[in-house]
């Protein structure tokens, strides 16, 4: 798995932009008076700065950044699940893909939480704290893990669901009425807040269909969740993390922006739904369980399946979108594919348009 995602050649779609803007990143010896116009995480410069010491190319980001990725999944696997190999197998065909070829920034900042999880936990809140300023610094979006330790209090209430859902209807009024149409007040003193508030209010998976399909991942982990809290199968701390996991699943299938916070939650719901399944598996009994636990599963391939296979000839005459990863092309023998490069660079630039009109 390292070395199909170090190894890769323009294989990807925000990987060609990671890729193509690499040259403007600063080196070890310029970091520090870099002028950061991109901004991108301070962290995620300096990656690139330790990346070009061991060579120039992209590759040499491509290869630490897949060794840290995919050892931090292992770490998780390992410490979490009854089964290893299970877990790589759920990983490899749903979430493989996103982690190592296209959130490349935010997936380091999940491999810092994959280790600090352990802190918010065991109410280490320097730590954690102090854990959650290192994955600030590769990805904005680590902003959330913040108030990760007040959402941990609120699942263990008395109450919690019904505070989850006040606080859900709260977050969803901010996100689909204050922020979208208030971003300007995050111009003068956090910009690229404002302009990542504007940019997902606009996203066009902000409408019913959009809401549909992203609500697969909630109904299957949702499902995932009851059986196992049905039948005791997993610890209350296990049940805690898949509670804010359903949370954000279902913020996030009406807002894309709140979907992307379930990226740090999924290294460990990968264990969960293993050891859900193991869990059944030697149970002689629970054929409804059975049944259901299939259709989660089933569930999330099909989402993922209908993604990779979506029409993309409005960006690119007769494609789909699994030709941004496939074929599949190394750096032993580096072909580049024109369609790929029209299909992510038509939707950058159709989304730039959709911003800019939304102004």
């Amino acid at each position: 798995m390292i070395l199909i995602a170090g190894l890769r050649y323009r294989v990807g779609g925000d990987s060609l932009h990671y890729i193509d803007t690499y040259t403007s990143m600063p080196t070890w010896k310029n970091w520090e008076f870099f002028s950061f116009d991109e901004g991108y995480g301070p962290l995620w410069y300096l990656f690139c700065a330790i990346s070009k010491t061991l060579g120039a190319d992209f590759v040499y980001l491509q290869l630490l950044h897949a060794i840290i990725v995919n050892l931090t999944f292992l770490y998780v696997f390992k410490k979490r699940s009854v089964n290893v190999i299970s877990c790589f197998l759920i990983y490899f065909l749903i979430y493989y893909i996103y982690y190592n070829m296209e959130i490349l920034r935010e997936a380091l900042a999940v491999c810092i939480f994959c280790f600090n999880i352990s802190n918010l936990m065991e109410k280490r809140y320097f730590r954690y704290y102090l854990g959650c300023l290192f994955s600030i610094g590769f990805h904005f979006s680590a902003l959330v893990l913040l108030v990760f330790p007040l959402l941990n209090y609120l699942l263990k209430a008395k109450y919690a669901n019904w505070l989850l859902g006040i606080g859900g209807g709260i977050v969803l009024l901010v996100f689909f009425y204050i922020l979208p149409n208030h971003y300007m007040i995050f111009m003068d003193f956090m910009p690229i807040i404002g302009l990542k508030l504007k940019s997902y209010s606009t996203l066009e998976m902000n409408n019913v269909l959009g809401i549909m399909y992203y609500a697969i991942s909630f109904v299957a982990f949702l499902g995932f969740y009851l059986i196992a809290n049905k039948n005791r199968f997993m610890s209350k701390q296990d049940n805690c993390i898949m509670k804010m996991l359903l949370l954000f699943l279902f913020l996030g299938a009406m807002n894309q922006g709140l979907m992307r916070i379930a990226n740090y939650l999924i290294p460990f719901a990968i264990p969960y739904v293993v050891n859900v399944g193991y869990s059944l598996i030697t149970m002689e009994k629970f054929a409804y369980n059975k049944i259901l636990f299939i259709g989660c599963f089933a569930f999330l391939i099909f989402q993922k399946s209908y993604y990779y296979l979506a029409d993309t000839s409005h960006l690119a005459v007769h494609t789909r979108q699994y030709e941004l990863w496939y074929p599949y092309e190394s750096v032993f023998k580096p072909i580049k594919h024109t369609h790929r490069e029209l299909i992510f660079y038509n939707a950058m630039y159709n989304q730039s348009v959709i911003r800019t009109s939304g102004e």
